[in-house]
This record gives C-alpha cells, sequence and structure tokens, in this order.
C-alpha cells in the first residue's frame, strides 16, 4: 500500500502498474487518464473496493508466500529510480531476503481465474507481466514472483524472468509518453471504445455551463450510435429466444451437453418451504468444456 508520501512521488513519474495503462494493457484506464492525473487535472482514483482490499490482504498474502516458499520476506518503502530514466520509478511490494528477487502480490476475484495460467510459469495477465518487468528494469533484479489469492481462498504463485526486449519496448514507449505528453502538455487521444473513457469524460467535464453546440459535424457519429443501439436490441432478442428454446429442449433437466461446446447448468434456489420456479429464478451460466 502506498503512502500520502508516496503517492506524491508518484506523481514526478511513471510507477509500475501504470506502465501497462501507457502500453494499452489496461482495462482499468487509458494513457489520456494518466496523462490528466500527472497534469494535475485529476486526482488519481485509488480508493475502488479492488485497491482496497488488495491493500488489505497484501500483508497475508506475503505471509503465506513466504510459508509456502520457506523464506523471508522484507518490504521496502523506497521510491526506487531507473538510473538512466529517473521519471520511471516504483514501488516494491516486498523483495526475498538474502535473494534479487521481487514479490508482488495479488489478489484477484473467482471469475477473472482464467486469467492465469499455470501456477509457477509465467501465464500472467499481461498488466502484471509489464508491472514486474518495469520493476525489474528499474531493480536490475532477474526474476520476480508474483502470488496471487484468486477467489480469496487459493493461492497461486507465478514466476516471470527479465525480459530485455520486452523492458525495452516500456521504457521506449514510457519515454516517449514522458516525454512527448506530460513535458511539452499534449493530451494524448482518447480511446473512444474504451470502457473507461466515459467516465473519463464525465470526470472532465463535471458541470455545464448553460451554453449550446451545434453537433451538425458529428451526425454521422450519432447515426452510428443508433443504429448500434438497434442492433444491440435485435441480437439480444435472439440472444434470448435462443436460450429459451434450450430451457424448453432441457425441460426439468439440471444440465443440459452440446457436444464440443460445452453444458447450460441450470441451478434450482429453494426457499424454506418452496421451491422457487427454474424459469423465474435461476442463473443460466455456459461452461466450457475443460481442454482434454
Amino acid at each position: 500500500m502506498l503512502t500520502e508520501e508516496q503517492l506524491e512521488i508518484r506523481k514526478t513519474g511513471i510507477g509500475a502498474s501504470e506502465s501497462a495503462v501507457i502500453l494499452g494493457f489496461s482495462k482499468w484506464k487509458t494513457p489520456a487518464e494518466i496523462f490528466y492525473e500527472k497534469t494535475g487535472v485529476l486526482t488519481d482514483d485509488v480508493t475502488s473496493e479492488a485497491a482496497h482490499f488488495g491493500n488489505v490482504l497484501e500483508e497475508t498474502v506475503a505471509q503465506e508466500y513466504a510459508r509456502r516458499k520457506d523464506c523471508k520476506v522484507r518490504r521496502n518503502n523506497k521510491t526506487l529510480r531507473h538510473k538512466d530514466h529517473p521519471f520511471i520509478l516504483c514501488h516494491l511490494d516486498r523483495v526475498v531476503k538474502g535473494e534479487k528477487r521481487i514479490v508482488e502480490c495479488k489478489t484477484s476475484s473467482a471469475y477473472l481465474a482464467d486469467k492465469w495460467g499455470e501456477e509457477g510459469t509465467a501465464m500472467v495477465p499481461e498488466e502484471y507481466l509489464i508491472q514486474v518487468q518495469h520493476q525489474m528494469a528499474i531493480t536490475d533484479y532477474e526474476v520476480a514472483d508474483i502470488p496471487v489469492l484468486i477467489g480469496g481462498n487459493q493461492l497461486k504463485i507465478y514466476t516471470v524472468e527479465r525480459d530485455q526486449e520486452l523492458i525495452d519496448i516500456i521504457i521506449d514507449n514510457l519515454t516517449y509518453f514522458w516525454k512527448e505528453n506530460i513535458l511539452k502538455g499534449v493530451a494524448p487521444d482518447f480511446d473512444y471504445d474504451h470502457s473507461t473513457t466515459e467516465k473519463l469524460l464525465k470526470k472532465l467535464h463535471a458541470g455545464t455551463d448553460g451554453s449550446e453546440t451545434d453537433l451538425i459535424e458529428y451526425e454521422a457519429w450519432h447515426s452510428v450510435r443508433q443504429e448500434a443501439l438497434a442492433n444491440v436490441k435485435t441480437y439480444q432478442a435472439v440472444a434470448d429466444g435462443a436460450k429459451n428454446h434450450i430451457l424448453t429442449a432441457m425441460g426439468d433437466s439440471a444440465i443440459g451437453f452440446i457436444s464440443g461446446a460445452g453444458s447450460y447448468n441450470r441451478k434450482l434456489v429453494k426457499r424454506k418451504a418452496f421451491e422457487v420456479s427454474a424459469s423465474e429464478s435461476i442463473r443460466l451460466s455456459f461452461k466450457k468444456e475443460a481442454k482434454k
């Protein structure tokens, strides 16, 4: 968890968790939002529920990692900067005592479990891969472990080795962003298709001034939006209809199999002395078959 002082220091450079954003591998933010945070237009929002519980559980994850690896870990509260590019900085969760090994603690929701590959490998979400490569670029360490608590009850440990080619790509992109965007005050283009852009635009334009704007030049985008909304409605109706066909075929069955595709599961919810109707209550989920 970053202290208030560390949060202030982070404004003077680009932290490891921000690298993936700038490289376009984050679902949480876009480069434009990082720009407006670094230039003081917006405040860096680190108060989300996910961030809060990640901080709360960090020590638990670190201690369980140490127990399983039969090692000792220590905090590193210093702000570390790249020797050649001081605007590239990081704060480490833990390091292993007696080794040059980074420990980056994570928590993950159960529904994101499929984003993590086989334990012990480097098959981790791209944003975390970039984060630890960023950290290794600064520390000159050769390896980083990522212990992740999945769903609150399953700990897995992943090992990522230094990848100099990827580090060079990270440094090149961060250098361009810092020099051409931050220092020159030139905002990067909005990623209009990103899920967070609408939220960002609402932050940048939180109120109105009572004026009116002629949007005639954006009439084409209005048409695109209307057509897309109509398609969403149409395809949702088709999807609902297809689901109802499947429910009809299943009848009272709990599971319906589709060879080579997966299965439809229907879970009956019981309430004290009565049962809720399957068609009214039930969560229908499509599960992929495990790879053989």
